[in-house]
């Protein structure tokens, strides 16, 4: 299993992820590391096929489909259809 690690609590990835063998071990980790106790966690479904496993709603890579991915391009399915999500500017 793994444990996404998020800045925020928006829909907007991950930075890093973990893998756990046991979901127990990924929650103790996280009690002790970040104070998230097992009520706090917030399960995110298994992804559409081509999607971000780190984002709740269906988001890819522009050009995978296709074999040609844009890295660093996200798309989000809004309304049935793919739309480009604007890149923040790092500070």
């Amino acid at each position: 299993m793994y444990l996404f690690l998020s800045r925020s609590e928006k829909d907007e990835g991950t930075f890093a992820d973990e893998w756990y063998e046991y979901v127990s071990d990924a929650e103790a980790e996280a009690e002790e590391r970040f104070g998230i106790t097992k009520d706090m966690w917030i399960e995110v479904p298994e992804p559409q096929a081509g999607c971000q496993p780190d984002w709740i709603e269906p988001v890819r890579v522009r050009g995978r489909k296709y074999g040609e991915p844009e890295y660093g391009v996200l798309e989000r399915l809004v309304n049935g259809e793919w739309v480009v999500i604007p890149q923040k500017r790092p500070k």
